[in-house]
């Protein structure tokens, strides 16, 4: 409960961030509509508190990633104000997409998969923002650490990143040391054991000469590697 509370939060500063707060009728709308499911929170059985628990996840995903192309769009702007807002409002909603994944941890694989898998639909964006073209403190690593939690134990959603042309911004992030980034290159290797895991991984990593992490457990959210916030 401590971590959902902590994501609805996350949600919240979100919507009030500069941008994202001035009347957009999407982002409003999904907004609300979060709101009202989260609110709506009092079923019965606990496979109903799952399955609402996951419908929250999947929203407040969407929610980030919709955030996350505003402020793409905002950060293509000349005004050094608008950029860091723009970087803010990424890194906290990478922050959100990430945690959403945490909540079932371990506890129910069924509904982390889920979770995961919806997750993964928005992995292309989480990849591009690998690519070092938007500036900003600690944005790499929030989406590294994305990627590190979606692919933990989910083998479709590491087949997603290896037929995504964007997946060699991950490869490079495990090689090199980014000071503005902290843990990138730990949150890069994790991501990278955990897509090794699968066959279509494995062939990746063959294809692009990489160590595949031989005889290590998929990791998922590993405590020695702090959190990007």
């Amino acid at each position: 409960m401590e971590l959902l509370q902590e994501l609805t939060a996350s949600v919240d500063q979100l919507r009030a961030i500069g941008f994202l707060s001035r009347p957009s009728a999407d982002f409003v709308i999904h907004h609300r509509e979060l709101q009202q499911q989260w609110e709506a929170r009092d079923t019965h059985t606990q496979a109903e508190r799952i399955l609402h628990k996951q419908r929250v996840l999947c929203l407040m995903i969407d929610f980030a990633a919709q955030a996350i192309q505003l402020a793409l769009t905002q950060s293509l702007t000349k005004s050094r104000e608008d950029v860091e807002e723009a970087v803010e409002a990424m890194t906290l909603a990478l922050k959100t997409c990430a945690d959403s994944v945490l909540v079932f941890a371990e506890q129910n694989a069924e509904a982390r998969k889920a979770v995961q898998m919806h997750c993964s639909q928005h992995i292309s964006l989480f990849l591009e923002l690998l690519s070092g073209k938007f500036p900003g403190e600690g944005l790499r690593s929030a989406a590294a650490r994305v990627l590190a939690n979606v692919t933990f134990e989910c083998t479709d959603a590491s087949c997603k990143i290896v037929h995504d042309s964007r997946a060699t911004f991950l490869l490079e992030c495990s090689r090199h040391l980014d000071e503005t980034n902290p843990c990138l290159e730990e949150w890069a290797a994790f991501a990278i054991r955990n897509i090794s895991a699968s066959q279509d991984g494995q062939r990746w990593l063959q294809q692009r000469f990489v160590p595949q992490h031989r005889g290590a457990e998929p990791n998922f959210n590993v405590d020695a590697c702090p959190r990007s916030h």
